[in-house]
């Protein structure tokens, strides 16, 4: 078993902060696709008011997906700035 680095990883607290489906729900891999999700949609709305092509949205919105990323420079960053 890993240990978690945060105070919420740890086994004797996470009950005071919701289930397993709301902790499912609210961790890290979560959160950076809803980053990316945002970044898609801000891209199609674009689109549609014609600031970008259609094809730029459709190649955002295809590569908006957490599986296709290198979380090692993503978690890096984040550790530099503080985020």
């Amino acid at each position: 078993m890993q240990l978690g680095s945060c105070f919420l990883d740890s086994l004797t607290v996470t009950s005071f902060f919701g289930n397993a489906e709301m902790r499912g729900i609210f961790n890290d891999r979560q959160l950076m696709q809803s980053w990316l999700d945002v970044e898609a949609a801000l891209a199609r709305g674009q689109a549609g008011l014609g600031l970008i092509p259609s094809a730029a949205a459709q190649a955002i919105t295809d590569a908006a997906r957490l599986d296709r990323l290198a979380r090692t420079p993503c978690t890096r960053s984040c550790r530099w700035s503080g985020r």
